[in-house]
């Protein structure tokens, strides 16, 4: 899935060995792509904010004491040209956990930017 989105191009990069592989982003075609995340746990269906400044996604993550079950969580994160976001700070930038995750669309934000629908 690729979204033109304000210079870029925001785009998932694919599904491999049972693992979604993560997001980013491509300016122009002669550049190379740049990660948005760079961590082991699965990325899906990363959606734009219509203000262009930020991007929420699915995650997955291991349930708590259950390394083998994995649960889904919702991110959003502020767009930085260039950025790549650590596990670290993605850890921190869960704003709903142990979502039901739509494999059409994804996340639905408000107009204004200001609200996520699940």
């Amino acid at each position: 899935m690729v979204r033109q989105w304000q210079y870029d191009y925001l785009f998932e990069r694919g599904f491999s060995q049972s693992r979604y592989q993560g997001f980013g982003t491509l300016q122009w075609a002669w550049q190379p792509p740049t990660k948005m995340t760079s961590w082991a746990q699965d990325d899906l269906r990363p959606i734009p904010s219509p203000n262009g400044r930020y991007v929420a996604f699915y995650a997955d993550s291991p349930l708590p004491g259950h390394d083998e079950q994995k649960i889904w969580n919702l991110h959003v994160i502020a767009y930085v040209k260039g950025k790549t976001y650590t596990a670290e700070e993605l850890a921190k930038t869960i704003v709903a956990s142990d979502v039901v995750v739509d494999l059409n669309t994804g996340p639905a934000w408000s107009p204004d930017s200001t609200k996520i629908f699940l």
